[in-house]
């Protein structure tokens, strides 16, 4: 796993935008700021219990900032990929994702209105 220090200096820029907590967000952000990144989801074991989790991509090797910046203690831990790519190809996935989150949320908004 690459260390922030090995990342071309520009990427530092974004450092100060990953929060603990938020690894989806983080990961998202990396790979929308830098195409060339893919992002990468699947599930971390954090020495207790597998967790979800997302992380990034450069050239086959993943870099996780969030666990680099907040919790460097599970930067190598064991992880099981289940989603990989760049945004670009992985823009239907999304779609359908955030299409069954609306779903959820209208379901919920109708259900608390009764």
């Amino acid at each position: 796993m690459k260390k922030t220090s090995e990342l071309p200096l520009t990427f530092r820029d974004i450092i100060p935008h990953i929060h603990i907590g938020q690894c989806y967000y983080n990961a998202f952000l990396v790979a929308d700021v830098y195409p060339l990144i893919e992002y990468v989801e699947g599930r971390v074991f954090n020495g207790e219990e597998w967790i979800q989790h997302a992380c990034n991509r450069l050239n086959s090797e993943e870099f996780d900032l969030t666990y680099q910046i907040h919790l460097p203690h599970l930067l190598y831990c064991d992880r099981r990929i289940e989603l990989a790519g760049k945004l670009e190809d992985l823009e239907p996935t999304f779609r359908r994702l955030l299409k069954k989150v609306d779903n959820i949320s209208d379901k919920q908004n109708q259900e608390t209105v009764v």
